[in-house]
């Protein structure tokens, strides 16, 4: 009977850890989602420029913002290169790479772990999927690994 209650005990605190956390990445959401709607729409040329990034990148670009608008419920043209990823709630990292599973841009990428430490932004993110694309892409042609992460 003690054992069964101490477990029921746990069960609860556990659910109300994870209800607040919801309740909290819902508040920070909301206001999220208040702030992008007082923005104008930047085109991903614009996301590429403000982010360092080539021009040509701007497909990857376009297909990360997508995808991040379809979890975090947002308009993807409003999502700027400084947002954070918690903002769409991707706060660890097999969440993210999930997201770039999901993608596709990453040829062959079935790692449950994604380099999370590495990003701090939005543009962050593009980076280094963009950096992981490439490895991947020597990979498979033979050469190996010939950028260097940082």
């Amino acid at each position: 009977m003690t054992i069964v209650v101490i477990v029921l005990l746990i069960v609860i605190a556990v659910g109300l850890v994870g209800f607040k956390d919801w309740c909290l990445w819902k508040r920070n959401h909301s206001r999220y989602l208040v702030k992008q709607s007082d923005r104008i729409t930047l085109p991903d040329e614009e996301f590429c420029a403000r982010s360092g990034l080539d021009e040509s990148l701007c497909g990857i670009v376009a297909a990360i913002r997508c995808n991040l608008a379809e979890y975090g419920k947002c308009d993807p043209a409003r999502i700027n290169p400084e947002d954070s990823l918690s903002d769409f709630a991707f706060n660890y990292d097999d969440d993210v790479a999930m997201l770039v599973q999901k993608t596709g841009i990453v040829p062959g990428f079935k790692d449950y772990s994604f380099p999370l430490e590495e990003v701090d932004s939005v543009a962050d993110f593009v980076k280094v999927v963009v950096r992981m694309k490439t490895e991947a892409e020597h990979a498979a042609a033979g050469y190996g690994s010939q950028t260097r992460r940082t």
